[in-house]
């Protein structure tokens, strides 16, 4: 809102994320800021759930170390089991409650590209933006967006070959902008 206020701005703010800062989107999206006009949602799912650390009910250990390093991991660990504590999470955040336009950006190599998808199939579905939503999807790992870099160390060649080096997200992310901020097609 404070954006939305100031004389650079045309009254309508757009959102830009990757990873948590994606989750941040949905996050603020709900509480529907008067002045938000699109959300460009990248590499994230709306709601954690427990098929994301427990596919097949076996704890996904190499997610779980990169999650709980940043975050925290006491859900988790603590309910090892799909019952009350996981239908609360799961469910924090409604499609209903989504009425700002997103671009829901996803990638094949991403860290759980299923829970993009997820998350993109509840918007069709329930969002009463539904129409407006986007989808892009595209062989990308999940430091993909302008990232040559993992948390201070270089990609290795081999992560390098899913990144968006035709920087894709950017370019349609500013097509999605200037559609929906500044009104041009």
């Amino acid at each position: 809102e404070w954006i939305a206020s100031q004389g650079f701005s045309n009254g309508k703010v757009g959102q830009w994320g990757v990873s948590a800062l994606c989750v941040q989107q949905y996050r603020t999206a709900v509480l529907k800021p008067p002045h938000l006009a699109a959300s460009v949602p990248i590499f994230c799912q709306m709601n954690s759930t427990y098929e994301q650390y427990y596919p097949g009910g076996v704890l996904r250990r190499e997610y779980f170390n990169f999650v709980a390093l940043y975050f925290g991991a006491s859900l988790v660990l603590s309910s090892p089991y799909r019952g009350g504590a996981w239908a609360l999470v799961e469910n924090n955040l409604k499609a209903a409650d989504l009425t700002t336009p997103m671009l829901v950006v996803a990638g094949w190599y991403d860290l759980y590209p299923s829970g993009s998808l997820r998350t993109w199939d509840s918007l069709i579905a329930g969002s009463p933006a539904a129409a407006q939503h986007r989808l892009l999807i595209g062989d990308w790992i999940h430091f993909a967006v302008g990232g040559e870099s993992s948390f201070g160390r270089s990609l290795t060649a081999q992560e390098l070959l899913y990144v968006d080096s035709a920087r894709k997200v950017q370019l349609d992310s500013r097509d999605f902008f200037d559609l929906h901020l500044r009104g041009l097609t």
